[in-house]
């Protein structure tokens, strides 16, 4: 059986955007399963139904294990019989401890806001990867955001 992937639409908040990480993978999806199949199942039917979802990244100041945590939650339109679609959400996993450190240092910590793009789900068997984009407004892309970096650790 190969790999199903979906979730493609590239969906991205309303405003000016850069990608300002390379593709990254969400962290921790193993420990939120049942979230996890929830988001791919709304995913496949927005998808096919052109319905809106897709990322968002939440700041968890007061996670335990770091106080840099950013939680990624997944959202999507579902039908509904009567009326119109509602938006449901999940919380399927975190961004890379040390991505979420470098955002923090470099954006987050000088008010520059940040988004995800959702770029793919994928899922073999019961293994699940969704794959996305950090975002951030223009003049934060990511080479920008490296160069700026460098300089300061020089």
């Amino acid at each position: 059986m190969s790999w199903e992937r979906f979730g493609t639409d590239r969906y991205q908040p309303d405003g000016e955007w850069v990608q300002t990480s390379l593709l990254v993978s969400v962290v921790g999806i193993q420990f939120r399963k049942p979230d996890v199949r929830k988001f791919a199942k709304a995913v496949r039917k927005a998808e096919k139904k052109k319905l809106e979802y897709g990322l968002e990244l939440v700041l968890e100041p007061d996670n335990p294990a770091d106080p840099n945590a950013i939680k990624v939650h997944g959202f999507a339109e579902v039908p509904r019989w009567f009326g119109q679609p509602q938006f449901k959400e999940w919380h399927v996993g975190y961004c890379g401890r040390e991505l979420a450190s470098e955002l923090h240092r470099d954006l987050l910590s000088n008010n520059v806001d940040i988004a995800a793009e959702l770029y793919r789900l994928f899922v073999k068997n019961d293994y699940y990867g969704i794959e996305f984009f950090v975002l951030a407004p223009p003049g934060h892309g990511f080479k920008r955001r490296k160069a700026q970096s460098q300089n300061l650790d020089s």
